[in-house]
């Protein structure tokens, strides 16, 4: 008797669960945060939020990253964030910042860009100014194709892409700050493996700025590269759990 109540609970809770996500989290809706870091800040129920992102109402997207940035963040900082999809750690950076900073948030692919617009013009209230730009991030300007991946945080760069592409306008962290007049305290960079690109970009911010740069590498050979050329720039470069590293510049 006592193992069929464990199963009736169980079964009840199960049933809870499935109505609350029917109901609570029916798309095209926007919730607030309910508890963890994000708690307060309110996101639209898209698809990209809806398929693979609902936890961050209860809990943080990537708890080392969000950590990093409750450390490293403060005052009258400029973040830049590459690939910000949907812009879950733009906008948590920008509330850490207040009114004292800006984020420009970078994010190519269409449906992702309007995602993030949709998001940040929801926590504009909460946040500092967060600039939104529709633009890959590589080491060079110009046009590039983007090809379609398996999921909305997928989408990558491929010069000699072979499937269906998409074309999207491409910039350099050098560019974007000598024409924002603004060179990032830090840079959040996840690309799908197009990291050394980036950074290949920053060369100018990151010789006269040495912003803190959190990378995730996509595999330990691309961690591997990315490691030694930060530390030949005199960096000393950490671990953020499995998927990431934190490098922050000797020179501080």
């Amino acid at each position: 008797m006592a193992g069929q109540g464990r199963l009736h609970r169980s079964g009840t809770a199960g049933m809870a669960k499935a109505i609350f996500r029917k109901f609570w989290f029916r798309g095209g809706k926007v919730r607030s945060a309910l508890a963890g870091p994000y708690r307060g800040l309110r996101f639209d129920i898209s698809p990209q939020i809806f398929n693979s992102r609902l936890y961050i109402f209860f809990r943080a997207y990537e708890p080392e990253v969000s950590d990093a940035l409750r450390r490293l963040l403060a005052g009258n900082m400029i973040v830049f964030d590459v690939g910000a999809h949907v812009g879950v750690h733009a906008i948590y950076a920008a509330r850490l910042l207040r009114k004292g900073g800006t984020v420009f948030a970078f994010e190519p692919w269409p449906e992702n860009f309007a995602g993030l617009t949709k998001n940040i013009a929801l926590n504009r209230k909460r946040t500092c100014p967060i600039e939104a730009r529709q633009m890959a991030v590589g080491d060079h300007e110009g046009v590039s194709q983007m090809v379609e991946g398996p999921t909305d945080g997928t989408h990558h760069l491929e010069a000699n892409a072979t499937k269906s592409t998409h074309a999207v306008e491409l910039t350099t962290i050098d560019a974007e700050a000598e024409r924002n007049g603004k060179a990032p305290d830090l840079i959040l960079v996840d690309v799908e493996g197009a990291e050394m690109n980036v950074l290949e970009g920053a060369l100018r911010v990151i010789e006269r700025r040495h912003p803190a740069l959190i990378l995730e590498h996509h595999g330990s050979a691309n961690r591997r590269k990315l490691a030694d050329w930060l530390v030949n720039r005199g960096y000393r470069v950490e671990d953020l759990g499995p998927r990431h590293i934190l490098a922050e510049s000797n020179r501080h």
